[in-house]
């Protein structure tokens, strides 16, 4: 140390061991030359500075570890001024996301990392800062803008932190752009409807209701269009779902085409769609819009080389004062589209308050109805298809009845449109079907039992003809009934739109031995096709024409052309509907050999019928012939 001591001083650290413990202490010495009594000398003070450089080391490791974590983190830095904000470090994910050099970052005004779209604007930030400065930490969304001009998304959390013994404010930014977006796309999903984009149900709802809203304010009315399809579940049987979506997607184009900017088209699901036509004046104007959307819907669409004409029917509620909220009126609308389905669809119709009270009464009786199945409620009575010359019974017809706890007997003509419109048509049809071979089962145990047991099909049970064909079979299983002595009498506009699968069925029900009858002939509207491809024992001329008879001389010529048809075919016939003595004459010079009708019996109940069944004839009141006194 001399030659540093006779320069001046010296400052050297040196370690040294204890002995006794063997620690390491290090010291700071500093020596300097001074003057003595006795000539020059040396001063050398020594400080323990093992804990300082124990603390140091540590300051050190723990920065060296801030830089680590500061410079790899993916979520951006900034270590802003506490008082100004100014940007004092940034890491480099920072740089990253805004496109700036890290000197760039340093130098600009920080506001321009902002959108300024309000509420993103620097006024608002200076606000978080202020609360942040409160010692307040904020996690908060913030549309942030790149060097580019990209404006994105981020998730921001501020912070005052201390380093040393000053304040700070710390930024954490996240670019949460891809969560924002699936965000939205998952609010669009719970918006919109997946398939044709239009508003869904909910959407439509507040649309209804902010019309409301304004109508009260007095602003002008607005009417709710409520469509669906006509047979659109043909279309998807016959030619494909993809092909029935294609169809919606096309639907949604006309219906937006076909509205104005301001009015509002949804999709409810399937192929029902929502209308708001709002800023109306008379309720007319709803009435031109459904007419106008029903002209556009009857066009055909070309869908993958197929012409498809679909066609609509509308139901329209309009605004009044009564009118408490959305769902009233989307149900106001459902109750005319209803109606105007069972009026022959292809139309429009208002909502009525006499409509609404008909609809709850076709609800009310389609819930008795539902219950009444398979109880004593309902039964069978039996009309007899004679031969009309002998009046020997040659088969009878089993006809539903209803006894109503409270209304008493109501109409097959009113409880059976109910069950096909409430979906309950094929319950009854099986009820019908198994009590109808149980009882000729137990007239063929008596030996009484008629030759033909004739039970009505449903169009909606000759929709799923494979489950028709098991309950057949499971049905003259069940009751020993042969199969001969059963017919199904199916309607010749149900023919007219049966496919090949059904025809299987007919083909497979026949081989059995099951008989197959045309229901109302002459009421169809198409070609007689159908009575070439599907097997038929026996034809069934309307009442309708049989009724007329001698009045009008279009049913005369029906019912003869009928006659001579069934003939060439090889068919079996029979008139129903015969109720004078006249229209049998008729028929009967005519070529028909069997009939059914008041002329010969009504329908009646199993007991009263068996007396009858056990004579095997039945001889017309206007046939029989007084004893003279």
């Amino acid at each position: 140390m001399r030659e540093t001591v006779e320069r001046g001083h010296s400052e050297t650290e040196i370690g040294l061991t204890d002995n006794g413990s063997g620690t390491v202490r290090r010291y700071l010495i500093t020596s300097g030359q001074i003057d003595l009594s006795d000539g020059p000398g040396v001063l050398g003070i020594g400080v323990d500075v093992t804990e300082a450089r124990r603390v140091e080391k540590q300051l050190k490791e723990s920065d060296e570890r801030f830089r680590t974590i500061f410079t790899s983190v993916s979520d951006g830095i900034l270590l802003r001024d506490f008082d100004s904000g100014a940007i004092l470090e940034a890491n480099q994910s920072v740089c990253d996301m805004f496109g700036y050099t890290l000197a760039e970052i340093l130098a600009i005004d920080s506001s321009v990392l902002s959108s300024g779209i309000a509420p993103y604007t620097g006024d608002e930030m200076q606000r978080r800062f202020a609360v942040a400065r409160t010692g307040d930490s904020q996690t908060f969304e913030w549309h942030s803008r790149t060097k580019d001009g990209r404006v994105f998304f981020t998730e921001i959390t501020l912070r005052k932190v201390v380093f040393g013994d000053r304040d700070y404010l710390l930024s954490t930014l996240d670019d949460i752009s891809e969560r924002k977006q699936n965000e939205e796309r998952i609010l669009q999903l719970a918006r919109l409807d997946t398939l044709t984009g239009l508003p869904n149900r909910a959407v439509f709802a507040v649309s209804v209701q902010q019309a409301i809203a304004r109508a009260r304010r007095g602003g002008r009315g607005f009417a709710v269009l409520y469509l669906d399809l006509d047979h659109f579940k043909d279309i998807n049987d016959t030619l494909g779902h993809p092909v029935g979506d294609a169809l919606l997607k096309l639907v949604a184009e006309r219906l937006k085409t076909n509205v104005r900017q301001m009015d509002t088209v949804a999709r409810f699901g399937g192929d029902e769609f929502a209308i708001l036509e709002t800023d109306i004046g008379e309720p007319t104007d709803a009435g031109l819009l459904a007419g106008k959307i029903l002209a556009a819907l009857a066009a055909p669409f070309h869908i993958d080389g197929n012409e498809i004409r679909s066609g609509a029917s509308i139901g329209i509620a309009v605004y009044g004062a009564d009118s408490p909220d959305a769902e009233p009126l989307l149900s106001n609308a459902d109750v005319a589209l209803y109606r105007a389905k069972s009026e022959g669809r292809g139309t429009y119709r208002f909502f009525t308050d006499a409509m609404d009270a008909e609809v709850r009464s076709r609800v009310s009786l389609g819930n008795d109805l539902r219950a009444a199945i398979g109880t004593p409620q309902l039964f069978l009575d039996y009309q007899p298809q004679v031969e009309s010359a002998t009046g020997r019974i040659v088969g009878v017809e089993a006809l539903a009845r209803w006894r109503h706890p409270k209304r008493g007997i109501i109409s097959p003509g009113e409880f059976i449109p109910a069950a096909e419109k409430n979906g309950l048509i094929v319950a009854l049809g099986h009820w019908v079907l198994w009590e109808a071979c149980r009882q000729a089962a137990e007239w063929r145990a008596a030996g009484i039992a008629p030759g033909i047991m004739a039970v009505n099909l449903s169009a909606l049970q000759f929709k799923t003809p494979q489950e028709l064909e098991n309950d057949v079979i499971a049905a003259l299983a069940a009751t020993g009934l042969p199969a001969h002595m059963l017919e199904l009498e199916i309607t010749e506009s149900v023919l007219m739109g049966a496919s090949q699968s059904h025809n299987d069925v007919l083909v497979q029900l026949r081989e059995m031995g099951v008989r197959l009858a045309i229901d109302d002939f002459g009421t169809g509207y198409s070609s007689l096709d159908y009575l070439r491809r599907f097997p038929m024992d026996r034809m069934k001329i309307a009442q309708e024409f049989v009724l007329h008879l001698g009045a009008e001389s279009g049913s005369a010529a029906v019912v003869k052309a009928t006659i001579g048809l069934a003939h060439e075919l090889g068919i079996d016939l029979i008139a129903e509907g015969v109720e004078t003595e006249e229209q049998l004459r008729l028929i009967e010079s005519w070529g028909c050999r069997e009939v059914q009708g008041y002329y010969f019996a009504r329908p009646m109940s199993p007991q009263t019928l068996e007396p009858l069944l056990r004579a095997g004839i039945i001889v017309p009141a206007a046939r029989k012939v007084v004893p003279a006194a």
